[in-house]
């Protein structure tokens, strides 16, 4: 009886730790914390909980956690399995983002990386470097601020937006547009970074209690910046109505809230066509180390996405993201 409460219990609990994800993610304090944190641990009860049922012979039990481990993979922990089938024509663009964080990003195997992978557009957040060095001889690019892009092919206008939120006397770039003349016909692509959650979430932790709620102030005054910034860089992408490929550094998952108001109208390449989690940010606290997927490569409804897929580590905090793109058929 004890055995058939306690799982019961945990389907329960994970059935609400992903709706408590799915509606209060960059909304709520709470959540916010546990989105931005380890979601691993929520299967860690089955460690405990499968080995018991097994020994006990309680099938119907072992469905039932089978259901809650489904649940804390799937749309918990954003496992994606690419279910996806091609309508497009034969053109294909491989576009590579990427934070590469200031100067500790190792160019070289960035450059190995990019000759290996060929791909035809690179897009680069928060590299304050020299970007004469950042890919082959002979390709076109354009850098504003921290923000670069740079292509095999020719590039012919750019646009640039700066984050108002919040005030700032030295307000960042969090966007940079430019217009490319690729096979298919000219595209806009868009490098983004958005402000981190970081910064209001760091402030809540305590090496004590964990969460020190008394802080909490602090978290939802970082979550309506961020609100007002994706809101504003989505009326700015509006602008944009030709085939369209948003690419970079969003700092925030796709159940977030403030994604799914602002960013959800768009195809996110890993959800249609990547396979596993797709973390492209990794973070040690304490000794626990757990990663996220905050870097993200969009398209409106002119792209079909043929793949994406995590690259290997370059020293920066991200990891690179590549995506396969073709042109849907007219």
């Amino acid at each position: 009886m004890v055995l058939v409460v306690v799982t019961n219990l945990y389907l329960f609990f994970v059935i609400a730790v992903w709706l408590l994800l799915w509606i209060g993610a960059d909304r709520w304090w709470l959540p916010t914390i546990m989105a931005y944190g380890p979601r691993w641990v929520y299967l860690l009860p089955l460690m405990i909980l499968v080995p018991i049922v097994v020994l006990r012979r309680r099938w119907l039990l072992l469905v039932h956690l089978a259901i809650s481990g489904l649940i804390a993979v799937v749309p918990i922990m954003g496992l994606c399995v690419p279910l996806v089938f091609s309508e497009a024509d034969e053109s294909t663009l491989r576009i590579l983002s990427a934070n590469l964080t200031g100067k500790r990003v190792d160019v070289d195997k960035l450059n190995c990386l990019i000759v290996t992978n060929e791909p035809d557009v690179v897009l680069f957040q928060e590299y304050v470097g020299d970007t004469s060095k950042l890919v082959p001889e002979g390709w076109n690019s354009v850098n504003v601020g921290s923000l670069f892009v740079a292509s095999r092919y020719p590039i012919r206008d750019q646009k640039s937006e700066t984050s108002k939120h919040p005030p700032s006397k030295w307000p960042h770039t969090n966007a940079l547009n430019v217009s490319i003349e690729t096979p298919v016909g000219p595209v806009d692509f868009c490098s983004v970074h958005l402000r981190t959650a970081r910064w209001g979430i760091l402030p809540l932790l305590d090496r004590h209690t964990v969460v020190d709620p008394s802080r909490k102030y602090i978290l939802k005054r970082e979550i309506n910046d961020r609100y007002l910034e994706a809101q504003e860089l989505s009326q700015w992408l509006e602008q944009f109505s030709d085939p369209l490929i948003i690419a970079g550094d969003f700092n925030m998952p796709p159940d977030s809230v403030i994604y799914k108001r602002f960013f959800g109208r768009y195809t996110n390449a890993f959800s249609k066509a990547g396979f596993g989690f797709g973390r492209t940010r990794w973070t040690t606290m304490r000794g626990v180390t757990f990663g996220i997927r905050i870097d993200h490569v969009l398209t409106n409804e002119y792209w079909f996405p043929e793949s994406c897929w995590v690259g290997p580590e370059i020293n920066s905090d991200h990891l690179p993201v590549f995506t396969d793109l073709r042109l849907r058929k007219r």
